[in-house]
């Protein structure tokens, strides 16, 4: 059985889950944080803080994976990227990112494949796709595009409550500093994972290319 993106992403989808849930859980203990070891609190006055701030908690959760349905793959794509033209390193499969591993004999390419495009753009990642379907079962490729998959949606996930949980911060955070801090944290979390993302994909780019080089 061919591991297709839809399998990958079948695979991969407790793990964003488990993300969403962490980021849930860690939201709403910052959002308590000043109370929850406040012992003067009585106990009607603490269930009442605890239903009100899960309540905000739950909501901006539920808008973010409303929204997070909205994001298709090209916007996810410009995420990790950063490009808003040809976004995909399939884009610069030949003219860059072959070039850069040493493991592909860019000749050997040039044989199997006619007219290799060098131009950026969707001639590259055209004739690109069409390699990649030849060794999509390939073990290199499928940890590649997994590892791919699930970092560029969570780069999607955390880019959403950057916005989201980072922004309500500052209005539902009584310490402005905390707020400032979190905000940044979560900033400096989408950069990582987002950067993770594009290493993974120009990953899957090169193990593609790398594989077809040497048959």
């Amino acid at each position: 059985m061919a591991n297709t993106g839809a399998s990958l992403k079948e695979e991969n989808s407790p793990k964003t889950k488990i993300f969403v849930v962490a980021n849930f859980l860690i939201y709403w203990f910052l959002l308590n944080g000043e109370w929850l070891f406040d012992l003067s609190l009585s106990w009607d006055g603490a269930f009442e803080k605890v239903v009100t701030s899960g309540s905000i908690a739950l909501l901006t959760g539920m808008v973010t994976t409303v929204i997070n349905g909205q994001i298709d793959n090209d916007l996810k794509d410009i995420l990790v990227f950063k490009r808003l033209k040809n976004p995909l390193p399939g884009s610069r499969a030949f003219s860059k990112y072959a070039r850069q591993d040493p493991r592909i004999d860019m000749h050997v390419l040039h044989k199997k494949c006619k007219n290799l495009p060098l131009q950026v753009g969707k001639a590259q990642n055209q004739v690109w796709y069409k390699i990649y379907r030849k060794h999509q079962t390939d073990r290199s490729v499928v940890d590649a595009h997994r590892n791919f998959l699930l970092t560029r949606e969570l780069t999607g996930l955390s880019a959403i409550f950057l916005v989201s949980f980072g922004i309500a911060s500052f209005f539902l955070f009584e310490d402005k500093g905390l707020a400032f801090s979190y905000f940044m944290i979560l900033l400096m979390i989408f950069f990582l994972i987002s950067n993770a993302a594009k290493n993974y994909g120009i990953r899957l780019v090169q193990n593609v290319l790398a594989v077809e080089a040497a048959e």
